[in-house]
């Protein structure tokens, strides 16, 4: 039996690495057509980040499902602070109103933010939806 490492935490530098390579190729990575030939260019633009990222980072070698896995973590992780920072302006009770995301974000989930579809953490706007009396 083989028994698994584990692997090296990224440091905020390879984040930032990443986040630059994805911020190139967003199109093609965030596109959410999963037909055989986006997810073949998928692929290969991992392939291509793997290449880019391994390059750069000569502490540790880095393969396209880790780069792949450790993006897909930091969206999830930038949604989740966003959501809580949208939860905490609805709530009632009176008092200071939290900080807006931009000083609450760290600089990184701000970039990853700016990548993803905005529709994915702010939700759609209804705009005949209202809280007016008549």
């Amino acid at each position: 039996m083989h028994s698994n490492k584990k692997r090296v935490n990224y440091t905020q530098e390879e984040k930032k690495l990443l986040i630059h390579l994805v911020d190139s190729n967003k199109n093609i990575i965030e596109n959410k057509d999963t037909n055989a030939v986006s997810n073949h260019q998928k692929d290969d633009v991992w392939k291509i980040i793997e290449q880019n990222f391994n390059k750069k980072c000569f502490n540790v070698f880095r393969d396209a499902n880790s780069l792949r896995k450790q993006w897909s973590n930091m969206k999830q992780d930038s949604r989740k602070k966003a959501a809580l920072e949208r939860q905490e302006l609805y709530k009632t009770g009176g008092g200071v109103a939290p900080a807006l995301s931009s000083k609450n974000c760290e600089a990184n989930e701000q970039l990853v933010l700016d990548i993803i579809n905005k529709k994915t953490v702010l939700g759609l706007r209804n705009e005949f939806d209202s809280d007016v009396m008549k």
